[in-house]
């Protein structure tokens, strides 16, 4: 049942580009804060989500739950329970490790919600598929940026990011472009930036989070801005 990721990527069969809906989704992180907000959107949107895989860490019977919703083909969780051993069989779903849920057939995004290092290998293994990747975990960009990027330029999968402020950049981006003034050319758009919501001044009047320094920000924050 444990689902913890193996040291190096696998291979997947070409990812079929032809999606319709429903969007298969794969949560990963499921019973934590982010899988837990995406199961409410797919729950208010049936005609445009299915989920047909969920992991989960220690919270089995969380889990257990969802499975008994949704009613998943794989699921897998780093800890045993009574509960969850009786929603797998009532469902039929198959235990599957979680970086091989990222490439599963049956999948056309995985959501990648886990902490830390565990959702490393199941984004190399979706990107290198030329999956698209929602993504919430922050620390995989962060320890192995290079190796993501490397993934996506081999396999052709694209990042989307789900989560705060890197989310409202890229919907900022996506597919827009910007325009000088009136009657000159569109251009893309060089660079954006972004005040954090956090840190020492989680309060501050709009106005003054856009007037003041940003070396202000950055000698007082934990969380620097940049563009």
């Amino acid at each position: 049942m444990r689902g913890r990721p193996s040291l190096s990527p696998i291979s997947a069969p070409p990812y079929d580009r032809k999606v319709r809906n429903p969007r298969r989704i794969a949560v990963l992180g499921s019973t934590g804060s982010i899988g837990r907000q995406a199961l409410d959107v797919i729950r208010q949107l049936p005609d445009r989500f299915e989920v047909v895989a969920l992991a989960a860490g220690r919270n089995a019977d969380l889990l257990a739950e969802q499975v008994a919703e949704f009613r998943p083909m794989y699921v897998t969780a780093e800890a045993e329970s009574p509960l969850l051993a009786d929603a797998v069989a009532a469902t039929g779903a198959k235990y599957l490790p979680v970086e091989e849920m990222a490439v599963a057939p049956e999948v056309d995004i995985p959501l990648v919600g886990t902490a830390g290092a565990a959702g490393l290998m199941p984004t190399l293994n979706a990107l290198k598929a030329g999956r698209p990747v929602a993504i919430a975990n922050k620390e995989v960009l962060v320890m192995a940026g290079h190796l993501v990027r490397r993934a996506m330029k081999s396999g052709g999968g694209q990042l989307r990011p789900v989560d705060s402020e890197h989310s409202a950049i890229w919907q900022c981006l996506w597919g827009k472009k910007v325009t000088r003034s009136a009657g000159s050319s569109s251009q893309r758009a060089a660079a954006l930036s972004a005040i954090t919501t956090g840190g020492s001044s989680p309060r501050s009047p709009l106005n003054r989070h856009l007037t003041t320094p940003r070396g202000r920000w950055e000698r007082r924050s934990p969380w620097i801005p940049r563009p």
